[in-house]
Protein backbone atom coordinates (compact mmCIF):
# COMPACT_ATOMS: atom_id res chain seq x y z
CA UNK A 1 0.00 0.00 0.00
CA UNK A 2 2.59 2.46 0.87
CA UNK A 3 4.33 1.71 -2.23
CA UNK A 4 1.46 2.47 -4.38
CA UNK A 5 1.23 5.46 -2.41
CA UNK A 6 4.56 6.60 -3.03
CA UNK A 7 3.69 5.95 -6.90
CA UNK A 8 0.66 8.29 -6.78
CA UNK A 9 2.58 11.09 -5.24
CA UNK A 10 5.09 10.99 -7.70
CA UNK A 11 2.45 10.78 -10.30
CA UNK A 12 0.83 14.14 -9.26
CA UNK A 13 4.14 15.65 -8.36
CA UNK A 14 4.79 14.65 -12.36
CA UNK A 15 1.38 16.06 -13.25
CA UNK A 16 1.67 19.22 -11.09
CA UNK A 17 5.36 19.77 -12.90
CA UNK A 18 3.90 19.02 -16.07
CA UNK A 19 0.80 21.65 -15.41
CA UNK A 20 3.77 24.59 -14.31
CA UNK A 21 5.77 23.86 -17.80
CA UNK A 22 2.34 24.03 -19.98
CA UNK A 23 1.56 27.17 -17.87
CA UNK A 24 4.92 28.90 -18.49
CA UNK A 25 5.02 27.74 -22.26
CA UNK A 26 1.25 30.01 -22.01
CA UNK A 27 2.96 32.80 -20.15
CA UNK A 28 6.24 32.99 -22.53
CA UNK A 29 3.55 32.98 -25.54
CA UNK A 30 1.96 35.77 -24.12
CA UNK A 31 4.85 37.75 -23.66
CA UNK A 32 5.55 37.79 -27.41
CA UNK A 33 2.00 38.60 -28.43
CA UNK A 34 1.99 41.25 -26.27
CA UNK A 35 5.59 42.38 -27.41
CA UNK A 36 4.58 42.11 -31.22
CA UNK A 37 1.10 44.04 -30.02
CA UNK A 38 3.21 46.79 -28.52
CA UNK A 39 5.90 46.83 -31.67
CA UNK A 40 2.41 46.89 -34.23
CA UNK A 41 1.39 49.83 -32.39
CA UNK A 42 4.07 51.78 -32.26
CA UNK A 43 4.86 51.10 -36.28
CA UNK A 44 1.46 52.80 -36.93
CA UNK A 45 2.04 55.31 -34.67
CA UNK A 46 5.13 56.30 -36.86
CA UNK A 47 3.17 55.72 -40.17
CA UNK A 48 0.04 58.01 -38.59
CA UNK A 49 2.46 60.93 -37.76
CA UNK A 50 4.83 59.91 -40.65
CA UNK A 51 3.21 58.96 -43.36
CA UNK A 52 1.86 62.16 -45.15
CA UNK A 53 4.86 63.93 -44.87
CA UNK A 54 6.42 61.33 -45.91
CA UNK A 55 5.02 60.47 -49.39
CA UNK A 56 4.88 64.34 -49.95
CA UNK A 57 8.14 64.85 -49.78
CA UNK A 58 9.40 61.59 -51.89
CA UNK A 59 9.25 63.34 -55.11
CA UNK A 60 12.41 65.66 -53.86
CA UNK A 61 14.13 63.10 -52.80
CA UNK A 62 14.06 60.85 -55.34
CA UNK A 63 15.00 64.12 -57.93
CA UNK A 64 18.52 64.96 -55.53
CA UNK A 65 19.02 61.93 -53.76
CA UNK A 66 20.80 59.16 -55.31
CA UNK A 67 20.11 56.64 -52.49
CA UNK A 68 15.85 57.78 -53.84
CA UNK A 69 16.90 57.14 -57.29
CA UNK A 70 18.13 53.43 -56.29
CA UNK A 71 15.34 53.19 -54.34
CA UNK A 72 12.56 53.33 -55.86
CA UNK A 73 14.56 51.45 -58.96
CA UNK A 74 14.12 48.52 -56.28
CA UNK A 75 10.69 49.21 -55.97
CA UNK A 76 9.76 48.83 -59.57
CA UNK A 77 11.84 45.95 -59.98
CA UNK A 78 8.52 44.17 -58.31
CA UNK A 79 5.27 43.77 -59.72
CA UNK A 80 2.65 43.99 -57.49
CA UNK A 81 -0.92 42.66 -59.44
CA UNK A 82 -3.34 44.79 -57.70
CA UNK A 83 -6.82 42.58 -56.83
CA UNK A 84 -10.00 42.85 -58.18
CA UNK A 85 -13.03 43.38 -56.70
CA UNK A 86 -16.37 42.60 -58.07
CA UNK A 87 -18.79 44.50 -55.89
CA UNK A 88 -19.81 41.75 -53.97
CA UNK A 89 -21.48 43.06 -50.40
CA UNK A 90 -19.12 41.42 -48.37
CA UNK A 91 -17.73 43.65 -45.43
CA UNK A 92 -14.46 41.56 -44.87
CA UNK A 93 -13.80 40.93 -48.13
CA UNK A 94 -14.32 44.83 -49.57
CA UNK A 95 -12.15 45.92 -46.67
CA UNK A 96 -9.63 43.58 -47.45
CA UNK A 97 -9.16 44.74 -50.39
CA UNK A 98 -9.09 48.02 -49.90
CA UNK A 99 -6.51 47.12 -47.53
CA UNK A 100 -4.30 45.86 -50.13
CA UNK A 101 -4.63 48.66 -52.24
CA UNK A 102 -3.52 50.92 -49.69
CA UNK A 103 -0.44 49.11 -48.73
CA UNK A 104 0.17 48.76 -52.66
CA UNK A 105 0.08 52.96 -52.83
CA UNK A 106 2.37 53.09 -49.85
CA UNK A 107 4.87 51.36 -51.05
CA UNK A 108 4.77 52.61 -54.91
CA UNK A 109 4.74 55.59 -53.07
CA UNK A 110 1.62 56.41 -55.53
CA UNK A 111 0.88 59.71 -56.57
CA UNK A 112 -2.20 61.37 -55.81
CA UNK A 113 -3.65 61.85 -59.18
CA UNK A 114 -2.82 58.43 -60.44
CA UNK A 115 -4.98 56.42 -57.60
CA UNK A 116 -8.42 56.63 -58.78
CA UNK A 117 -7.58 55.83 -62.19
CA UNK A 118 -5.73 52.44 -61.01
CA UNK A 119 -8.52 51.75 -58.86
CA UNK A 120 -10.96 52.44 -61.17
CA UNK A 121 -8.70 50.36 -64.25
CA UNK A 122 -9.07 47.34 -60.90
CA UNK A 123 -12.68 47.52 -60.24
CA UNK A 124 -15.07 44.97 -62.53
CA UNK A 125 -18.14 43.57 -62.58
CA UNK A 126 -21.26 45.51 -60.78
CA UNK A 127 -18.51 47.89 -58.88
CA UNK A 128 -17.44 48.92 -62.56
CA UNK A 129 -20.82 49.61 -63.28
CA UNK A 130 -21.71 51.76 -60.26
CA UNK A 131 -18.13 53.70 -60.63
CA UNK A 132 -19.36 54.44 -63.87
CA UNK A 133 -22.88 55.47 -63.47
CA UNK A 134 -21.37 57.83 -60.33
CA UNK A 135 -18.97 59.41 -62.40
CA UNK A 136 -21.53 60.01 -65.58
CA UNK A 137 -24.04 61.01 -63.33
CA UNK A 138 -21.56 64.36 -61.96
CA UNK A 139 -20.87 65.09 -65.41
CA UNK A 140 -24.40 65.66 -66.24
CA UNK A 141 -25.08 67.71 -63.32
CA UNK A 142 -21.78 70.00 -64.28
CA UNK A 143 -19.80 68.42 -62.02
CA UNK A 144 -16.31 67.09 -62.44
CA UNK A 145 -15.28 63.56 -61.99
CA UNK A 146 -13.83 62.45 -58.76
CA UNK A 147 -10.44 62.22 -58.64
CA UNK A 148 -9.36 62.15 -55.15
CA UNK A 149 -8.64 59.04 -53.57
CA UNK A 150 -10.25 59.87 -50.28
CA UNK A 151 -13.60 60.97 -52.22
CA UNK A 152 -13.44 57.59 -54.15
CA UNK A 153 -12.81 55.74 -51.24
CA UNK A 154 -15.47 57.34 -49.05
CA UNK A 155 -17.99 56.69 -51.61
CA UNK A 156 -17.22 53.34 -51.66
CA UNK A 157 -17.81 52.74 -48.14
CA UNK A 158 -21.15 53.89 -48.37
CA UNK A 159 -21.78 51.63 -50.89
CA UNK A 160 -20.39 48.63 -49.53
CA UNK A 161 -20.59 48.45 -46.06
CA UNK A 162 -23.29 48.21 -44.63
CA UNK A 163 -24.60 51.12 -42.63
CA UNK A 164 -24.29 49.70 -39.20
CA UNK A 165 -21.21 48.01 -40.09
CA UNK A 166 -19.05 50.51 -37.87
CA UNK A 167 -21.42 50.22 -34.58
CA UNK A 168 -21.01 46.52 -35.13
CA UNK A 169 -17.42 46.20 -35.46
CA UNK A 170 -16.69 48.52 -32.36
CA UNK A 171 -19.24 46.17 -30.47
CA UNK A 172 -17.40 42.67 -31.70
CA UNK A 173 -14.03 44.63 -30.52
CA UNK A 174 -15.34 46.08 -27.33
CA UNK A 175 -16.60 42.69 -26.44
CA UNK A 176 -13.79 40.36 -27.49
CA UNK A 177 -13.19 37.53 -25.22
CA UNK A 178 -10.32 34.62 -25.29
CA UNK A 179 -12.76 32.04 -23.64
CA UNK A 180 -12.07 29.09 -25.84
CA UNK A 181 -9.72 30.19 -27.77
CA UNK A 182 -5.76 29.67 -27.97
CA UNK A 183 -3.99 32.98 -27.20
CA UNK A 184 -2.51 32.90 -31.11
CA UNK A 185 -6.28 32.68 -32.46
CA UNK A 186 -7.02 35.56 -29.42
CA UNK A 187 -4.40 37.65 -31.21
CA UNK A 188 -5.42 37.33 -34.13
CA UNK A 189 -8.86 38.40 -33.75
CA UNK A 190 -7.82 41.28 -31.34
CA UNK A 191 -5.29 42.44 -34.76
CA UNK A 192 -8.10 42.36 -37.33
CA UNK A 193 -10.53 43.91 -34.84
CA UNK A 194 -8.31 46.81 -33.98
CA UNK A 195 -7.74 47.25 -37.46
CA UNK A 196 -11.32 47.71 -38.52
CA UNK A 197 -12.00 50.54 -35.91
CA UNK A 198 -10.80 53.76 -35.07
CA UNK A 199 -9.60 54.06 -31.67
CA UNK A 200 -8.64 57.24 -30.09
CA UNK A 201 -6.69 54.81 -27.69
CA UNK A 202 -3.52 54.75 -26.66
CA UNK A 203 -1.12 52.05 -25.99
CA UNK A 204 -1.66 50.74 -22.95
CA UNK A 205 -5.18 51.41 -22.88
CA UNK A 206 -4.87 48.77 -26.23
CA UNK A 207 -2.55 46.61 -24.12
CA UNK A 208 -4.69 46.84 -20.79
CA UNK A 209 -7.98 46.16 -23.66
CA UNK A 210 -5.97 43.01 -25.00
CA UNK A 211 -5.15 41.16 -21.29
CA UNK A 212 -8.75 42.43 -20.32
CA UNK A 213 -9.71 39.89 -23.09
CA UNK A 214 -7.65 36.97 -21.83
CA UNK A 215 -8.87 34.30 -19.63
CA UNK A 216 -9.19 34.94 -15.82
CA UNK A 217 -6.56 32.10 -15.08
CA UNK A 218 -4.20 33.34 -17.59
CA UNK A 219 -4.18 36.85 -16.65
CA UNK A 220 -4.31 35.63 -12.71
CA UNK A 221 -0.68 34.92 -13.72
CA UNK A 222 0.19 38.04 -15.41
CA UNK A 223 -1.16 39.80 -12.26
CA UNK A 224 1.34 37.74 -10.38
CA UNK A 225 3.64 38.79 -13.26
CA UNK A 226 3.21 42.61 -13.31
CA UNK A 227 2.61 42.37 -16.94
CA UNK A 228 0.22 45.62 -16.84
CA UNK A 229 2.81 47.98 -18.25
CA UNK A 230 4.18 47.78 -21.65
CA UNK A 231 7.92 47.79 -20.33
CA UNK A 232 6.93 44.45 -18.50
CA UNK A 233 6.38 42.69 -21.74
CA UNK A 234 10.02 43.04 -22.61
Amino acid sequence: MAARRGRGRRGNHMRDEEFRDDRDEEIQALRRQVEQLTLRLERQEARSEHGLSSRGSSSDEFDVNPFGRRKRAYQDSFEIELPEFYGRLHPEEFLDWLSAIEKYFDYKETPEGQRVKIVTLRLRGYASVWWDKIQEMRLRKGKPKIHSWDKMKSRLKEKFLPVDFAQTSFSQFNNLRQESKSVQDYTEEFYKLMARNVTQEIEEQLVARYVGGLRISIRDELEVHQLWKVADAY
